[in-house]
């Protein structure tokens, strides 16, 4: 089958590409599936498509950060998946930190009386499990964990022990909740909207030593990819993309297909 020269609207349950402005540094990529936790009939294109991806972000010596976001974890038992692999995985719990939020509290008698019928609370701490073996098997968590929207990893130069150090008395100095506090670990939360707050460019001390940024990010509905160098032509030669109109002329957009030209992944009616 030949691939068309473009598509005026993505096809049905196809994966859309964004290709979004550079910020603070950052080449910004989104791969866009929808909502999470993904569904079982897309759930082995959305692993492969990390499979490929994952070299072209992270050399093949890199030792990232791996985490689990914890508020997603509950999709399709993830909870009893990661307890299962805990001796191996080595799992250590901190907080994740929106960068582009006020400091993170605990839930105020503000927003109880603000709930409406149906209304879900937010979590009350973004917990953040960082896996810490030293020889941790990434594709296999991967294989395990991803597509509920809890995966994430990012790399920066050097021991990452050392930076998470360096970095927990930077977050403690604006966190005001003291049980958030004590956590022994922060890691960023960005998603592509958060790299044009005001806030965020206030905190990017945060994100300075952040050379490669990956997370499953429901805010984006899909995968959100930060780079210090581009990666457009790496993932042009990995994947066949197809333009797709946009009405944004920041974010450029285009359907994958299968290298070699194979039909677009969709479900036709």
């Amino acid at each position: 089958m030949s691939v068309p020269a473009g598509f005026e609207r993505p096809p049905l349950d196809a994966l859309v590409f964004h290709v979004l402005e550079p910020r603070h540094g950052y080449h910004v990529y989104v791969f866009e599936q929808g909502e999470f936790p993904v569904r079982p009939l897309f759930l082995r294109r959305w692993l492969e498509l990390y499979n490929v991806l994952r070299p072209l972000v992270f050399p093949a010596a890199a030792n990232p950060v791996t985490g689990l976001q914890m508020w997603h974890i509950h999709h399709n038992d993830g909870a009893a998946v990661l307890a299962r692999n805990g001796a191996a995985w080595q799992p250590d719990f901190g907080v994740g930190v929106w960068l582009d939020q006020p400091p993170p509290t605990l839930w105020t008698p503000e927003e109880f009386e603000m709930l409406g019928p149906g209304d879900l609370m937010r979590p009350p701490i973004f917990s953040v499990v960082r896996l810490r073996a030293q020889r941790l098997d990434r594709q296999a968590v991967w294989t395990a964990m991803g597509g509920r929207g809890s995966y994430m990893e990012f790399l920066v130069p050097g021991d990452p022990e050392a930076f998470l150090e360096q970095q927990a008395p930077m977050y403690r100095r604006w966190i005001e909740e003291e049980i958030i506090q004590v956590h022994p670990f922060f890691v960023p939360l960005v998603s592509a909207a958060s790299l044009r707050s005001d806030l965020l460019a206030s905190r990017l001390a945060h994100l300075d030593a952040v050379t490669a940024y990956v997370r499953e990010s429901q805010e984006d509905r899909g995968l959100l990819v930060l780079t210090r160098e581009p990666l457009e032509q790496k993932i042009a030669s990995a994947f066949t993309l197809v333009p797709c109109a946009s009405p944004d002329p920041a974010d450029r957009r285009f359907v994958i297909h299968t290298a070699g030209g194979s039909a677009p992944d969709r479900v036709t009616a």
